[in-house]
Order: C-alpha cells, then sequence, then structure tokens
C-alpha cells in the first residue's frame, strides 16, 4: 500500500501529533530531526522499537541498513531511551524492495511482532526508509504518519540543502566541527557497546581508527587563469563527483572552498586508507576533461589516534599536504609514515596556536 494521505481517512490530530509536528520543526540539522521524528514515533504509535535506514541494492542483495535504531525504555518520558547507533544491514526479498522503491509500505512481521518497513523519502540520493516494530497491529493511518513524513521530509530537504555546498553537493566548511563531532561521539558509543572480548580488544585497539585527509587541487589557479573560472568550476565539480564515488556513504566530504577538500573516514586499517585515497588520486589524474586536459589532486592524511584533538589531527595532515606539494604533486602523503621515516618532525603545538586552513 502507498504511503501517502487519504483524502477518506477519519484521522483527527490530537496534542501529541501536534507535538511531534513541534519538534520537528525545532531541530536545527538533520540528525536531530532523525532522532526527534523516531522519538516522537515512538511513543506516539507506542512503538517497541523504530529505526531510520537506507534502501540499498548491489549485483547480488536487496537490504535495508539501518542506520540509527531506538529502542524505548517504559521511562522514556523522562528521555532515558537506548538508542543504538551500531549500524546493521537486513536483506529484502525483490518484492519488498521493488515495494519500497516504489513507495509502497511493506510488512515484515516475525513471530507474535509487527514490524513494518516505511518510504521516508530520500536522503541525499538514497532513499530513507522506516522500521516500526510493535507488539500489536500497527495503523499508520490513525496517526496521520503519512502527513508526519511530508513535514519530516521538507524539513529534512530545507536542512540538508543548508549545509551542502552549492556547486558541488558536498558537505560545506561551515559543518565541519559538528560532523566531525557526532562522527567520534559515535564511535566512542560503539567501542562501548561491543563486548570486551579479545578478538573485539584487537579491533579495536588502534588497527581500526578514524583518518581525515585533505585534497588539494594541483595547479588551480593555472586552471582559473588559462581557462576561465567556468572550466574551474567544471573541474571542482568533476573532482566532487570523483570523491562521492570513492567513498563510503558514513564517511564525511566536505568542501572546504576553493580547491580544497577534505574526507574524514570512518575507521578502517591503515592500508585500506591508502587504497581508498589513491584510488582517488589515480581516478582524477587518468581523466582527460574537456578543454582543460589532465589535472590532478595532491592528498595528505593523518589518523585519529586517541586522545588526540581534532586540530591537531588537521595540522597533521596539512602538515602531509605540503609534503606532497612540495615534492611533487600527484601523490599521496600519510603523516605517520613521515614521521617514521624522518621526513617530518613530530610537533608538539598546542591546540590554540593551530590554524584551521
Amino acid at each position: 500500500m502507498p504511503i501517502k494521505p487519504d483524502a477518506n481517512s477519519s484521522f483527527t490530530p490530537d496534542s501529541r501529533y501536534l507535538e511531534l509536528l513541534v519538534e520537528l520543526s525545532q531541530a536545527s540539522e538533520p540528525e536531530l530531526l532523525n532522532e526527534s521524528l523516531l522519538l516522537g514515533l515512538a511513543r506516539l504509535m507506542k512503538l517497541s522499537s523504530v529505526s531510520l535506514g537506507l534502501l540499498n541494492e548491489d549485483s547480488q542483495n536487496c537490504s535495508y541498513e539501518q542506520l540509527l535504531q531506538l529502542n524505548p525504555n517504559e521511562d522514556d518520558e523522562a528521555g532515558n531511551c537506548n538508542w543504538n547507533h551500531i549500524p546493521q544491514t537486513f536483506p529484502l526479498t525483490g518484492e519488498q524492495f521493488n515495494g519500497l522503491k516504489n513507495g509502497q509500505v511493506q510488512e515484515n512481521s516475525k513471530g507474535s511482532g509487527h514490524r513494518l518497513l516505511v518510504p521516508a523519502g530520500h536522503h541525499d540520493i538514497d532513499r530513507a526508509i522506516l522500521c516500526l516494530v510493535s507488539p500489536q497491529a500497527l495503523n499508520i493511518e490513525e496517526v496521520g504518519l503519512a502527513t508526519v513524513l511530508r513535514i519530516y521530509q521538507n524539513l529534512y530537504r530545507n536542512l540538508n540543502q543548508g549545509q551542502r555546498d552549492k556547486l558541488t553537493g558536498l558537505l560545506n566548511r561551515q559543518t565541519f566541527d559538528s560532523k566531525l563531532n557526532r562522527m567520534l561521539e559515535r564511535q566512542q558509543q560503539l567501542a562501548a557497546a561491543y563486548s570486551e572480548s579479545e578478538s573485539d580488544r584487537r579491533r579495536l585497539s588502534g588497527q581500526n581508527l578514524p583518518w581525515l585527509a585533505i585534497i588539494d587541487i594541483d595547479h588551480f589557479k593555472r586552471v582559473n587563469d588559462r581557462f576561465g573560472h567556468v572550466f574551474g568550476d567544471e573541474v571542482i565539480l568533476t573532482i566532487g563527483q570523483h570523491i562521492r564515488s570513492c567513498f563510503r556513504k558514513s564517511d564525511l566530504l566536505f568542501r572546504f572552498g576553493g580547491e580544497e577538500f577534505v574526507v574524514v573516514l570512518e575507521p578502517i586499517p591503515a592500508e585500506n586508507v591508502v587504497v581508498a585515497l589513491e584510488r582517488l588520486r589515480a581516478l582524477v589524474a587518468r581523466q582527460q576533461l574537456q578543454n582543460v586536459g589532465q589535472v590532478t589532486v595532491s592528498i595528505g592524511y593523518a589518523a585519529f589516534t586517541p586522545n588526540a584533538f581534532p586540530p591537531k589531527i588537521i595540522d597533521c595532515a596539512d602538515q602531509a599536504l605540503y609534503y606532497a606539494k612540495e615534492h611533487g604533486r600527484n601523490q599521496v602523503a600519510s603523516y605517520e609514515d613521515l614521521i617514521a621515516r624522518g621526513e617530518l618532525v613530530e610537533s608538539h603545538q598546542d591546540v590554540g596556536d593551530i590554524d584551521l586552513f
């Protein structure tokens, strides 16, 4: 069944419904809007669990990728809710996938519980899906869910667009601090959520860390001076598209203005970081752009080591980028590798002395 307002519906808004809409309208960023939606629906519909995720399709499988889940406690009115930030993926049948893709609610009940998958609009380029779980049968028309989701999607679109660079669609510089802090907080929550088994300790022992990379277009001023700003914008747009294609949906992709980009990668091993960044560098270098020809990028990156402040990591990545620029450009440089080889001297600069770009 499609999720859309029914002209014949007998739904009459009550104070809880209106309270939810007020809470949604007060959200100042997309992440807070998502949390308000899940919390409000859990209370309004008396759900045992509610989650928000994305619809995924690859060459072999169709799935629902859960990004954020809420398991309300009995005293959730006091704000004591159990948020689950551990990403999970659930398989879907082809029929379920196609139905959700076409905007239709899908039932996915297990045992005595009732589970509905509900299309919730688009998050950037991906279709967002709500998973509603209740011990009783769910009637989404009774709570005016279609109207709630229409309002939610309008608010999400406006908040999301306000955080995006107008040319590339990547996150803009003004969102950097809040997005980065949220990512680091989520990583702490994930680390705390995993058990203290030996395998988990090894996995969290520093082999898998967040990383920050600064990407700079080589000789970009020459492009603008020779071909004009219109072609310069085409170069920036193309590289922005390459950045989108080379990293995961969960990584943070920023355009910092001009020819500079920043990528914050969620925890992966050091060898995988090199592969991802080299893939981007090679992809840019081998493409011949119309009228402009070959354009290359230099990349410097560093790890978010435990107890290190973000400005320090930015400074380390910037030092690695400067090294790449000074030693031929069109290359990827690791701050940690440069320190180990003696090419750079580790600094102990105070956080307050660091100039963020």
